[in-house]
């Protein structure tokens, strides 16, 4: 039998016939009895391997090993879902990221603007739409070396040359860590090795650890035997204050590991930067679809910002612009930056109802249903940011909004990407008209999770540059 003869339709039919007896047992056994068998042998392979380098790996007995991120990740940082640990951790670290801190965080903030709106005065100047996807998150990542990681030299992630590979290795080690959540094939270690994503991991990985490991470790051994510095950024001078330290001063101070200083570092960078790319990214949408807010928001920059667009604002200035964080609440309640809110139930609980959890239950929440409740949020889809007036939230049940979370586990950094967000919107809202082509409602448009929110297929915008 040639091959012309096996490509034909009436022959390929005859040679399978041939092959495979047509009754419905050895069907059954082709199809379903041995792909099980081959799945259950890899399991068997899986766990067994699994198992072994777990014990290697993992440096804390009876706690499991987490694939893909590592056992530091899940126990040594803030991901640690276990009460008092968590509770330590975030304690040291609150005050790095506290309130106090904003006069500090403002001037790098101001600083990082210039980087941004470089870039986007090119765009204004085509006049023609552009993703804005990424441009937010290489400003925050910027903003992030000298606020957080208290970096000696200013950071400018636009520029190739700074930091070359560091951004694009965070992106990629963030879309991956998501990636079997949403893909629960890829919780199969075999299929995530054959997939190549291992090898993308640990790439992205030794990127990262070369800057951070290599070169602020030093800098801060350094920083023990030497009195307070300044660090020089162009015309303005940051003061690194001891008394009020940064997350990175903290961590050397309460941390001797170097993993567990990575991956917190990169636990506190990944919540800062991708969900605040996303959240400016939707708001800035939301501004260009409905002029009338996007108007009221300008005047509210204007009128706080004053005539001096490159006067450095204050923590009282950010304080002001009371609408343009409504502006934020609602686009965070409309499609929030995390999908879902996921808590252990420590003790049986009785929630009305009849119904009543289970002590030891894993309770899945998810913010997107949360925010769209009708009786809550009447006219769920409309972008309605009069929502979030005082007395409108007077009204409202606690936890009928929680892009932050809420309670003791609310996010740690609340207090630092709030101001941020109301910063980059106001100064950019000075300076230009936000227009896109983008139809309503956007939150019908492809929305990712990995494992914060991303549009699929981007977002896009026009800038008009405003007459003084």
């Amino acid at each position: 039998m040639d091959l012309e003869c096996l490509t034909s339709t009436e022959n390929q039919t005859e040679f399978s016939t041939i092959l495979i007896p047509s009754f419905p047992l050895f069907s059954i056994i082709l199809k379903i009895v041995i792909p099980s068998l081959i799945f259950l042998l890899f399991w068997h392979y899986y766990q067994c391997h699994f198992t072994s380098v777990a014990k290697k790996i993992n440096r804390f007995p009876g706690v499991p090993y987490i694939p893909f991120i590592g056992s530091f990740a899940a126990v040594r940082t803030l991901l640690d879902g276990r009460y008092e640990l968590w509770k330590t951790k975030r304690k040291y670290l609150n005050p790095g990221l506290s309130k106090v801190m904003n006069a500090d965080f403002l001037q790098v903030f101001h600083h990082q603007l210039k980087y941004l709106m470089a870039v986007l005065e090119e765009k204004c100047v085509t006049g023609e739409e552009f993703h804005i996807d990424g441009m937010f998150g290489k400003f925050t990542t910027g903003a992030g070396f000298t606020t957080i990681l208290d970096w000696p030299v200013p950071i400018n992630i636009f520029d190739k040359k700074s930091l070359p590979g560091f951004y694009e290795a965070f992106q990629t080690a963030a879309h991956l860590a998501g990636h079997p959540v949403v893909n629960l094939w890829f919780s199969f270690r075999p299929l995530w090795h054959l997939a190549g994503y291992e090898k993308k991991m640990r790439l992205a990985f030794a990127t990262m650890r070369k800057y951070l490991n290599q070169e602020v470790q030093p800098y801060f051994y350094l920083m023990e035997e030497l009195p307070p510095i300044k660090i020089c950024l162009d015309l303005s001078e940051i003061s690194v204050i001891q008394e009020r330290m940064k997350c990175m001063n903290i961590l050397y101070t309460k941390c001797t590991d170097p993993d567990e200083i990575f991956h917190q570092i990169l636990n506190i960078l990944a919540a800062a930067v991708d969900s605040t790319d996303f959240v400016l990214c939707e708001a800035f949408i939301f501004l260009a679809q409905n002029p009338d807010i996007q108007k009221k928001a300008y005047e509210e920059a204007r009128r706080v910002i004053g005539d001096n667009y490159d006067v450095v604002m204050r923590s009282e200035d950010v304080s002001r612009l009371t609408y343009i964080a409504m502006v934020l609440k609602e686009t965070m309640r409309i499609i929030p930056p995390v999908p879902a809110l996921v808590r252990k139930v420590m003790e049986e609980m009785d929630v009305g109802n009849g119904l009543v959890i289970p002590k030891n239950t894993n309770v899945f929440i998810p913010l997107l249903t949360v925010h769209h409740d009708p009786k809550v949020y009447p006219k769920p889809g409309e972008f309605i940011p009069e929502r979030f007036l005082p007395e409108n939230v007077l009204n409202r049940h606690r936890y009928s909004y929680l892009p932050f979370s809420a309670g003791e586990r609310i996010c740690i950094g609340e207090k630092y990407v709030m101001p941020q967000m109301k910063f980059v919107v106001a100064k950019i809202l000075y300076k230009y008209e936000i227009l896109t082509k983008m139809k309503k409602p956007l939150e019908k448009t492809e929305v990712q999770y990995m494992p914060f929110s991303k549009y699929k297929d981007g977002l896009s915008i026009q800038l008009k540059r405003r007459l003084a």
